[in-house]
């Protein structure tokens, strides 16, 4: 449970770009493995961040 405002968080890095790089390459490849019979794919990312992240797994 949250605490008030007083409450210090630590940021903490989970993925690197590079890692972040290799899981999105990754991700697209898996979608092109489970959907390859398929005659359309449409990928659809919600704006800001998943609209980009849509963009880069369409690359």
């Amino acid at each position: 449970m949250w605490r008030n405002n007083q409450t210090e968080m630590k940021k903490v890095l989970i993925l690197d770009n590079e890692a972040i790089q290799q899981k999105t390459i990754r991700i697209a490849y898996q979608i092109v493995e489970d959907n390859y019979d398929e005659d359309e794919l449409v990928i659809i990312g919600i704006k800001p961040n998943g609209f980009q992240y849509a963009q880069q797994l369409k690359k």
